[in-house]
């Protein structure tokens, strides 16, 4: 059977179960990322028997800044214990699981071109609500059942090994940072600040810096790139004439100095650094050390950052400078012990990277 275009609405159906005896307290969001996470409202005197109820193959919508966000927070429940979400969420379930399967549903619901449909049928408001009427009214692309079943056996083949590589490199990350500090203060070491042999070199207003007409031009990494780890096509695009210390390459270590703080080992396709950025380089340490102390310091840049008080909140070469690092005598030694731990976690960062992608060809071809 071929597939054919059909609107939401002929496949699910409203649930409106309330917790009206309060049998259950746990209660979940939905992230951007359309993943259940514990609520982070304060839910202290809340009435929690006006919350709905989402069962183990329900869905759950998150309907309100939509318009705003232009990404509809969306998900299938696969907990096997019963969790709450708030009164203002939409809950649903396929009507018939001999037309379409769940995962399949919820892959496509991960689309760009879903969330694009959801945004296209926002209201009028400012946050930009999307309807029950609205919602069922979107057509998707369904094939015949069998097709979903196998699409969705591939999709959780690619899911299931990206959740290992995501789990893995987060550990290497942190036990890379123990075993790098614990090495050197072992043996003998000198002390200086992090910023004497290590340069932290910040980008450009890349949007003074637009690509040369005929030119093909670079991907700008911003603070979004980073935190995703790749470029895509909402990416921005700079000139490709820039000076070295500008453009940043699969295995170079970047440093948000603001906003949401962080640092990683970029992995993706040579782009180019936007401002609040740092490029991060040493001629005579290993850049598992540069990485190590930044990681060391990271709590304690993000709460100076914090305590800014501004929308933004950021630290400055004043912070860096006064951030004392151990150096090692016997640096080979220490690299010995450090230096396989965070060729692997790249290794991991650039698999994770083809994975996403991967990740997002497949998902493309659901909507």
């Amino acid at each position: 059977m071929a597939s054919r275009r059909i609107a939401l609405g002929e496949l699910i159906s409203p649930v409106s179960e309330k917790n009206r005896d309060a049998v259950y307290t746990t209660v979940v969001g939905i992230s951007i990322d359309k993943e259940y996470m514990p609520s982070v409202a304060n839910l202290i005197g809340t009435d929690l028997s006006k919350y709905g109820v989402v069962r183990k193959g329900r869905f759950a919508l998150n309907p309100m800044h939509v318009g705003r966000d232009k990404r509809v927070p969306i998900a299938l429940y696969e907990g096997n214990a019963p969790a709450l979400v708030s009164p203002a969420y939409q809950m649903f379930e396929a009507i018939n699981h001999q037309d379409v399967a769940d995962k399949y549903l919820d892959f496509l619901f991960k689309t760009d071109n879903f969330d694009h449909a959801c945004w296209f049928h926002t209201d009028g408001t400012v946050r930009g609500g999307l309807t029950w009427n609205d919602l069922c009214s979107i057509e998707i692309t369904l094939p015949d059942i069998s097709v979903q079943k196998d699409m969705v056996r591939m999709a959780n083949v690619l899911e299931s090994r990206l959740e290992t590589v995501v789990i893995s490199r987060n550990k290497i990350r942190s036990l890379m940072s123990v075993i790098a500090v614990e090495a050197i203060r072992s043996g003998k070491y000198s002390e200086e600040s992090l910023t004497d042999n290590v340069t932290f070199t910040n980008g450009l207003a890349m949007q003074k810096f637009r690509p040369i007409r005929g030119e093909r031009g670079l991907k700008v990494i911003k603070i979004r790139e980073l935190n995703q780890g790749f470029c895509d096509e909402k990416s921005d695009v700079c000139t490709q004439d820039l000076k070295e210390k500008n453009i940043i390459s699969a295995g170079d270590l970047v440093f948000s100095w603001s906003g949401s703080l962080t640092a990683d080992v970029w992995g993706a396709e040579t782009a180019g650094l936007n401002q609040h950025l740092f490029k991060v380089e040493s001629n005579r340490y290993p850049e598992w050390f540069c990485m190590v102390w930044i990681l060391h310091y990271l709590r304690q840049f993000q709460r100076t950052a914090k305590d800014k008080g501004t929308t933004f909140g950021h630290i400055k070469r004043d912070d860096l400078d006064r951030c004392m690092v151990l150096v090692p005598n016997d640096m080979a030694n220490v690299d010995q012990k450090v230096g396989p731990l965070f060729d692997y976690y790249v290794e991991l960062t650039e698999e994770r990277i083809q994975l996403l992608k991967l990740r997002k060809v497949l998902l493309s071809k659901l909507a």
